[in-house]
């Protein structure tokens, strides 16, 4: 794919996402979306949220919003985490037309796809699996919801909260038990939690993932470098994280609860962490290590073409690898087999970079804005450009500029925050000469 199509390829995502967006906020001021009175900056807010499948919310979701304007919010986290093309893709595939090259590119820009051959059809299984994953997870939450809230209520509850489990939202409905708890009734319910979670890993491994699996039929040995890389990182991340909660929280959130349930709860915020926004417990009472370990896997957060956020796993595998070769003296990282390009690394470095810097303008724009500590500033900041969705208990509170500030961090987080400078750029041709090269000194 050349540079000139993948540029157009990155404008049009960062701009089909913000059309998104708008277009969203409008739909959620109309008098039959919302119930009671919604200002445009909140519905903007909640749009953008919904689309960069973020989770933080100004307003409750089952209170504020009526079934319309749940359904708004279905679709635009739908739309958000599946990526806007891939759905788009359904139009001329149904009327039988050919995907032409310009579209392919758009989706490979997308989805991470590391080649344009096949793109077509690893959407389609994208939708399909998509599909069949979400339905089963209704059904598996719906076993306990639709004898709490009733057939009708219980079943949409269940598809809702799915869909937004899969697409790593974190928007929920139980504000029809009590506003702003997310699961914190449900925390020691493993019918609930575990379906959820469930949802929350498969949905943040990837869509190029899931093909490869399905090519390579479940053999280790031929799964992509990229395959290996993620299931090990999500593995290890996932087992950290359980064990650090299970002993940064004793005393804490997981006061009072048996070894079953503490583990239940540590493994749960261990897996929403890292980009879906759901809580089990208030992030307000985590500890101070809880709080530190929570930030940092919100800054690492999913893997490559998968509806969640953070910098990506493979991006810290990188980064890990990287120091871990300079430690040794060693240029050429072996990774199982196959040498980690230096291309890759690179791009590590930058994207994770242009990510801390976000963080840094985020939190002194935040601090600048509000009367709340470094720490909840700085919590608020990496969760939202992380499209994580968890929030120290500060976000219905925020004013204006400070919501304005977060709703273009979801949206940085999302369209990725070097697709947004390269989309910027008004040319994307190198220059034709270089400048001699000159080292300078470091650390």
């Amino acid at each position: 794919m050349s540079r000139a199509f993948s540029l157009s390829a990155i404008k049009g995502i960062t701009l089909g996402f913000a059309i998104i967006i708008f277009t969203g906020s409008i739909l959620l001021t109309l008098p039959f979306s919302h119930r009671g009175t919604l200002s445009y900056i909140d519905a903007l807010f909640t749009a953008a949220s919904a689309t960069c499948v973020t989770g933080l919310t100004v307003v409750d979701t089952y209170t504020s919003f009526t079934f319309f304007g749940q359904l708004i919010l279905l679709l635009l986290m739908e739309l958000g985490g599946l990526g806007f093309l891939s759905i788009a893709m359904l139009i001329p595939l149904l009327l039988g037309r050919p995907i032409g090259l310009a579209t392919r590119a758009y989706l490979v820009e997308a989805m991470g796809s590391p080649q344009l051959g096949g793109i077509i059809r690893v959407v389609k299984r994208l939708l399909l699996g998509t599909f069949l994953i979400q339905l089963s997870g209704s059904f598996l939450l719906s076993i306990r919801l639709i004898p709490r809230f009733g057939f009708l209520q219980g079943t949409w509850i269940s598809i809702f909260t799915a869909v937004s489990a899969f697409c790593n939202a974190g928007f929920d409905l139980f504000g029809a038990i009590e506003p702003g708890t997310s699961l914190i009734h449900f925390r020691c319910d493993p019918l609930i939690i575990l379906p959820i979670s469930i949802l929350i890993v498969i949905g943040g491994l990837g869509f190029i993932l899931w093909d490869d699996l399905l090519q390579k039929k479940f053999v280790w040995r031929h799964y992509r470098i990229h395959t290996k890389i993620v299931l090990t990182m999500t593995s290890l991340l996932l087992l950290s994280g359980t064990i650090f909660f299970l002993f940064s929280e004793r005393n804490s959130t997981l006061y009072g609860l048996s070894g079953a349930e503490s583990f239940l709860v540590a493994f749960f915020q261990s897996s929403t962490a890292r980009t879906a926004g759901f809580f089990s417990v208030p992030q307000e009472c985590l500890s101070s290590a809880g709080t530190l370990f929570t930030m940092i896997l919100m800054f690492i957060g999913a893997s490559p073409g998968s509806t969640g956020g953070g910098i990506k796993t493979t991006t810290f595998f990188a980064l890990l690898y990287s120091v871990s070769g300079y430690i040794r003296g060693k240029d050429d990282l072996n990774v199982f087999t196959r040498r980690l390009g230096n291309s890759s690394i690179d791009k590590a470095h930058r994207m994770t970079t242009a990510y801390m810097l976000w963080i840094v303008l985020g939190a002194i724009l935040m601090t600048s804005f509000t009367g709340f500590t470094l720490e909840q500033n700085v919590f608020e900041v990496i969760s939202a450009i992380g499209t994580v969705g968890l929030t120290k208990a500060i976000t219905s509170n925020l004013n204006i500029p400070a919501k304005l500030t977060i709703v273009f961090l979801m949206y940085v987080g999302r369209v990725g925050s070097v697709s947004l400078a390269t989309a910027l750029m008004e040319k994307a041709i190198p220059a034709p000469t270089k400048a001699p090269a000159e080292d300078i000194p470091i650390g």
